[in-house]
């Protein structure tokens, strides 16, 4: 094992200590704490045994390993605009309520303070 591997496990296992705190803290839910303790998970598995990601490359007719690193890595990137773009579409609507609502108390108060 060379030191990339070994740099490439320290940080997937700080990664996935980082994704336990945020379970624990309910700033992530179980299901995508599930989901990237996996996602950490093959990256362990795929620094310590590097030639499954060959073999499996090979079998799926990508040729050379980092293609199909860069095609996985390109759909989780899709994948995780999308999130963002899901709550902050969320928060969006939140804010834009929050603010009717409080437009609503103002006026309220102001009618009854005349």
């Amino acid at each position: 094992m060379n030191i990339v591997q070994m740099l490439i496990i320290i940080f997937a296992v700080y990664a996935i200590v980082k994704v336990v705190l945020r379970l624990r803290d309910k700033s992530l839910s179980p299901v995508e704490s599930f989901l990237w303790a996996i996602l950490w998970v093959g990256v362990i598995f795929a620094a310590i045994f590097p030639n499954t990601l060959i073999e499996l490359s090979n079998d799926l007719g990508l040729g050379k390993t980092l293609n199909m690193l860069v095609y996985l890595s390109i759909l989780l990137l899709f994948y995780l605009v999308f999130r963002l773009y899901s709550a902050l579409d969320k928060l969006d609507h939140r804010f834009n309520t929050l603010v009717k609502e409080l437009s609503i108390e103002r006026t309220i108060k102001r009618k009854k303070s005349k």
